[in-house]
């Protein structure tokens, strides 16, 4: 990795709105779809984040490995 990649990597942050495709709300045969959601949790040494997917009572989180952008 270069300096260049290094300086434009991008870490989330709680609070970011980001888009993810959640394994837990696609049928096996059903095409994954992309949903933007909102950074809920992230481990203290940056091994997963979890994103909320939804408000309220439908609320879906589902956690993902590392904390990149």
């Amino acid at each position: 990795m270069g300096a260049d990649s290094i300086r434009t990597r991008r870490t989330v942050r709680l609070g970011d709105t980001v888009v993810r495709c959640p394994i837990t709300i696609c049928e096996p045969k059903e095409v994954k779809k992309s949903r933007s959601g909102t950074v809920v949790y992230i481990h203290p040494l940056n091994r997963f984040h979890t994103v909320q997917f939804g408000k309220g009572a439908r609320a879906l989180r589902e956690s993902f490995l590392g904390v990149e952008r």
